[in-house]
């Protein structure tokens, strides 16, 4: 509870106003822990979030058929989106399991969030078509 003396100090404006919960959560400390992601092939470009991702966190990416790589995520990425493993330029394919699953509509950089405000996914009626 604040007292009338502070009340009176704030409103003059001598005393800083007090963090809200929000400013509070973006001062804790960052996890040392690596989040992770797991890339389904070898020949993958994008990786799937295995837990929400922040962005600036280390990202341990298991691949399958490959060793473990790590990387930094440069945007949030909510659990089971995609985040890029590589700089993707505009027009290239997006590779999960070793199939394309869409074009980049422009380029994405590795650790960015890669989802439908950059990529044009080709299944049309739950039947994949070709983008050669």
């Amino acid at each position: 509870m604040q007292s009338a003396e502070d009340a009176g100090a704030r409103a003059r404006g001598d005393l800083e106003p007090r963090p809200d919960a929000e400013d509070r959560e973006n001062d804790r400390p960052r996890e040392t822990t690596p989040k992770r992601a797991l890339a389904l092939g070898p020949q993958d470009n994008v990786a799937v979030a295995l837990e929400a991702i922040r962005a600036g966190d280390a990202v341990c990416v298991n691949v399958t058929g490959a060793s473990p790589r790590t990387l930094v995520a440069v945007d949030d990425v909510p659990f089971g989106f995609k985040l890029a493993l590589c700089q993707i330029p505009a027009g290239a394919p997006i590779l999960k399991h070793g199939q394309t699953i869409g074009r980049s509509t422009s380029d994405i950089g590795a650790g960015r969030q890669v989802h439908v405000h950059n990529v044009n996914g080709i299944r049309v009626q739950g039947k994949a078509r070709s983008v050669r």
